[in-house]
């Protein structure tokens, strides 16, 4: 994400460093101010009880506002939030919907509704022809699946060393970007 503006800036600072209720407060106002993103970001807070109590349905309704005005990434957050009170056909359809729209990180997380039948049928192949698609366009959590795979079901002693080596590069990028880009598309 890029964060150009001072307020920008001051809002992330103030999330990271511990003030997450004075965070959440220039969040939305920078919503309010033409940045429907921070839509997204607000509604993440109060899904996670960070700056506030947790708030489901103020999660919601912010949600719903940066998903009418076009945020794609609003797709993917309401979907977790589905996740989170249980509704698995909810999650299913509102990350299909993401994927629809390019949202990269919520291929992977369509590709295991179909490995574990969440809101759907269990589909294996298309499972992880998903997850590769993820693994391929750099999503950390999707390479980390096939890596565990890999090792788990090695058809042969060179996919095992690929699944070892897959692991371990993504683990170490994992652990890079977690400290020198917490906000890191890959890490979702």
């Amino acid at each position: 994400m890029n964060v150009g503006t001072s307020s920008e800036k001051l809002a992330w600072k103030s999330y990271e460093h511990g003030n997450p209720s004075d965070a959440l407060a220039l969040f939305t106002a920078l919503a309010h101010d033409g940045k429907p993103y921070y839509l997204v970001v607000a509604a993440r807070m109060h899904m996670d009880g960070v700056g506030t109590e947790v708030d489901r349905e103020r999660a919601r309704d912010l949600l719903d506002q940066a998903i009418s005005v076009g945020v794609t990434e609003a797709f993917l957050q309401r979907a977790l939030l589905a996740r989170l009170e249980g509704d698995d056909a909810a999650y299913f359809r509102l990350l299909n919907e993401a994927v629809n729209r390019g949202c990269g990180p919520s291929r992977y997380y369509l590709g295991v509704c179909y490995l574990e039948g969440l809101g759907t049928n269990r589909d294996v192949a298309k499972a992880m022809s998903l997850i590769q698609q993820a693994s391929s366009g750099g999503n950390l959590g999707a390479q980390i699946l096939l890596a565990r795979r890999f090792l788990r079901y090695p058809g042969s002693l060179l996919q095992f060393f690929r699944g070892l080596r897959l692991l371990l590069s993504a683990s170490a990028r994992h652990v890079y970007l977690a400290f020198a880009n917490p906000h890191d598309e890959r890490l979702r």
